[in-house]
């Protein structure tokens, strides 16, 4: 996605609405959304279909609400993650059953989602996990967790509105233009095509603040913000060797600049941890090979048994 100058976002939008009226009208959103969830269809040729009704980026806000896996799932089309979940049923659908099956293993557990977005995964894994804690210190997004929380009635799921770091500070936050809300990071460097300074937000010591909040037995957390994993890491170190949770984490090319090596990785997290991308195949089976820090992916970080 290309961050486009502001004068051109207006006209942007309005042909985007146009173009999304009128094959509403002739019945393509839905047919794109029906051939959206074959998930047997190749993912590009989906893509292209669902981009060829509406495209998330510089479109006028489009709020719907829609069956998630048996929960209430309201979103709006302009936020390309809920786009996603709208055409194709979910955002990466693959990471969700990982989650899923990793929460299983532990009979439940507690399950801390750090860089909730929207509360994608957070309302998933409302149904298998005994609690969520849900991270997120920006309020645009924040909003949507909320709302999903209200719209079925969860009692199990704990919003904060922080980010986890290695000590409590209030750091720049740069927000996302368009349409990707989830690009937003402390890392200037991040996404700077899209990401625009928006202000300070607080970040927490997450093992001080996971004491001070009577957050215990982690079994399972969910690392995704844009470049700021280190940190994250850093500051939960008393919780990993404590708990040993599993963690499934995103990688970004700026995560691997911020932790210089796979050597620097190692440093962030207990010895006992064993580091594997995660790699799904065509068949939806999951294929997971050594980290080496030299190229991104999603990782999974598990204590040796």
């Amino acid at each position: 996605m290309v961050y486009i100058e502001t004068r051109d976002v207006p006209s942007l939008r309005l042909r985007n609405a146009a173009r999304y009226r009128l094959t509403k009208r002739l019945g393509l959103v839905s047919l794109a959304r029906l051939i959206g969830h074959r998930a047997w269809l190749p993912e590009g040729l989906r893509g292209r279909i669902a981009r060829l009704t509406c495209t998330a980026d510089y479109f006028p806000s489009q709020p719907f609400e829609v069956d998630f896996f048996g929960l209430k799932y309201p979103g709006d089309l302009s936020n390309f993650l809920d786009w996603h979940v709208y055409f194709f049923g979910a955002y990466e659908m693959d990471i969700l059953l990982l989650l899923r099956s990793l929460i299983r293993q532990r009979s439940g557990g507690v399950f801390v989602d750090v860089g909730a977005n929207v509360g994608q995964h957070a309302l998933f894994m409302s149904k298998y996990a005994s609690h969520i804690h849900a991270f997120e210190p920006w309020s645009k997004v924040r909003q949507a967790i909320d709302e999903k929380i209200t719209r079925n009635r969860l009692t199990n799921v704990t919003v904060h509105p922080v980010a986890l770091g290695e000590e409590h500070q209030f750091v720049p936050f740069y927000a996302p233009q368009g349409g990707n809300w989830g690009t937003g990071s402390f890392d200037e460097k991040h996404a700077t095509d899209r990401n625009r300074l928006w202000g300070s937000l607080e970040i927490v010591r997450g093992d001080q603040y996971f004491e001070a909040h009577g957050i215990s037995a982690v079994s399972l957390i969910k690392i995704d913000v844009e470049g700021w994993e280190k940190n994250v890491l850093l500051g939960l170190r008393h919780t990993l060797e404590r708990f040993r949770p599993v963690i499934v984490m995103e990688v970004s090319r700026d995560t691997l600049r911020s932790l210089s090596g796979l050597e620097g990785f190692r440093r962030c997290i207990p010895e006992f941890y064993e580091a594997l991308y995660v790699h799904s195949t065509r068949t939806g089976a999951t294929r997971m090979v050594p980290f080496d820090a030299r190229r991104p992916g999603d990782v999974l970080l598990r204590p040796a048994s």
